[in-house]
This record gives C-alpha cells, structure tokens and sequence, in this order.
C-alpha cells in the first residue's frame, strides 16, 4: 500500500510540476523508464514545426531539427546526449544537452538529469545554462511491449 501512495504522489507532483509551467521545455523527452544494457546504444532524430494559435489565428514560430542519443554504461547508469537545431527567417540556435538517466524502479521510474546550453544567433551563451531534473514514467501495455 505505501509503494501505491508514493507513487500516486509522484505523479501529482509530475502533473502539477508540468501544469505549472506554461512553455516547452528546451530538453523536452519523449521516452520511457527502461534502461539500456551495458553497451547498447539507441538514436533518435526529430523534427518539429511550433506554431501558436489564438483567437482562430495561428502564427509559425519555428522549426527544430535534432538528435538524441543514449548510451548504457550499464543497467543502472545511461548517458543521454541532445543536440537541437532551432530556427525561423534566416536566425539559427544551437541546443546541446548531456545527462545520466537511472532507474528508481527498474522500468517503471527513472530519473534523467540535463544540462545544457544554447549558441547562435542571438543567444547568450553564458546566460543560456539550464538544468531540467526529470522524473521518467512507463506503464507498459503487454508483457513485450
């Protein structure tokens, strides 16, 4: 029964955490708790286009293109590299981010840790550092999924 509450006050805490904040995050992940096996690697590329709508209006804000790799140092330890192209009319941002990842409980919760700057086109390098502690949730579907 305690391992229910504590979980049930993970996620409260993970929902208002994100309602709370009202933009989208520079490290913003789509993937689950499970870890890598010592050795394995895993890549990712992405590609988003960010509008904003209101009022029945909507405006293009930008467009990102970018890479995500994950490398298992073992079962207990995953080093998580980022690196985003952000850009719109001819401006160009660089985003790169590092961070280990590990299980709190072994493919259900993780903990992912980035840091990270940005470059570019009007972007202050020294002012652009951020760390963006992430808590990982994953309810699998099936048994092999």
């Amino acid at each position: 029964m305690q391992s229910v509450r504590t979980f049930l006050t993970l996620i409260t805490i993970a929902l208002t955490t994100v309602l709370w904040e009202s933009c989208a995050p520079v490290f913003s992940e789509m993937q689950s708790a499970r870890m890598l096996d010592k050795g394995q690697m895993e890549a990712t590329g992405l590609y988003s286009n960010v509008a904003f709508g209101d009022d029945g209006e909507t405006d293009h804000i930008q467009n990102e293109i970018g890479l995500r790799v994950n490398y298992g140092f073992s079962s207990k330890l995953n080093m998580r590299f980022a690196y985003e192209n952000i850009f719109e009319d001819g401006q160009s941002a660089h985003v790169l981010g590092i961070g280990p990842k590990s299980p709190i409980i072994d493919d259900r919760i993780a903990a992912y840790i980035p840091i990270g700057t940005a470059f570019g086109s009007g972007v202050s390098t020294s002012d652009s550092w951020q760390i963006h502690p992430t808590l990982l949730f994953t309810i699998p579907l099936g048994e092999n999924m």
